[in-house]
C-alpha cells in the first residue's frame, strides 16, 4: 500500500500505525472521508446513532487549529426528549460521566447556595435538552480523535470505539439513583440549617 493510498483510506497496514484518519477525513472533506468518519461515529454511538448524526451533518464540523469545531451554526440546537425528561440518567446512559456529575452537582448546590432564587430543575433540563445532541457529537469526536493517537490496528481500533462508546444500562441506573440521593441530601442539609425544605424546588 502506497503512502497516498494510506492517506486516502485513512488506514495504515495491519502492522503499522494510523495516520490520524479523522483529520484527513475532515480536512479533505471528501465524500469518502466523510463516510469513514460517519462509520466511526456509528461504531462509537451504537443504538440510535442517526439521531445524533443529523447534528454532525448540519453543523459541518471542521478543524480550527487543533480542535474540532462546527463550521456552520445551523442545527447545533436540537431538542432531545430523553435529555429533558431524564437528564442525569441519559448522560450516564451515554457514558457522559463527567458532564453528568457536573450537572448533578449544579442541581444539588444551587438550591443550597441560592435558596431564595426560585431555582427550578426543569429550567436546567430545558437547556440540557437543547444542547444534548451537540454535546454527545463533540464527545464522540474527541474519543475518535483519541483513538487515532493510540496507533491501533484497524480491528483493534473498531473494538476500542465500541467499548468507549455505546450505552451503559448500569450507568443509567446509577444516574437515576444519584438525583434521588442528592435530593434527599439537599433536603436534609436545608432542614439541618433551619430552612424549610419546602422552599427547595427540584422539578
Amino acid at each position: 500500500m502506497t503512502t497516498d493510498m494510506i492517506r486516502e483510506s485513512g488506514h495504515a497496514p495491519e502492522e503499522g500505525r494510523f495516520a490520524h484518519p479523522i483529520r484527513e477525513a475532515v480536512v479533505k472533506n471528501t465524500s469518502a472521508g466523510r463516510e469513514t468518519l460517519e462509520r466511526d461515529l456509528h461504531l462509537f454511538m451504537g443504538p440510535r446513532a442517526e439521531k445524533y448524526l443529523g447534528v454532525f451533518r448540519r453543523a459541518d464540523f471542521g478543524f480550527l487549529g487543533d480542535k474540532l469545531r462546527p463550521r456552520a451554526g445551523r442545527g447545533l440546537l436540537s431538542w432531545h426528549w430523553p435529555a429533558f425528561l431524564v437528564p442525569i440518567p441519559w448522560l450516564f446512559y451515554r457514558k457522559l460521566y463527567i458532564e453528568g456529575a457536573a450537572i448533578l452537582a449544579v442541581f444539588m448546590l444551587v438550591p443550597l447556595v441560592l435558596p431564595a432564587a426560585g431555582y427550578s430543575g426543569a429550567a436546567a433540563a430545558v437547556v440540557i435538552a437543547m444542547i444534548a445532541k451537540r454535546l454527545y457529537v463533540e464527545h464522540a469526536l474527541k474519543r475518535i480523535r483519541h483513538a487515532d493517537t493510540l496507533g491501533l490496528a484497524p480491528q483493534a481500533r473498531e473494538e476500542y470505539l465500541r467499548r468507549a462508546g455505546g450505552v451503559s444500562v448500569p450507568g443509567a441506573v446509577l444516574g437515576s439513583l444519584f438525583p434521588l440521593l442528592g435530593a434527599i441530601a439537599v433536603i436534609f442539609m436545608m432542614t439541618a440549617s433551619g430552612q424549610p425544605a419546602a422552599e427547595v424546588v427540584i422539578e
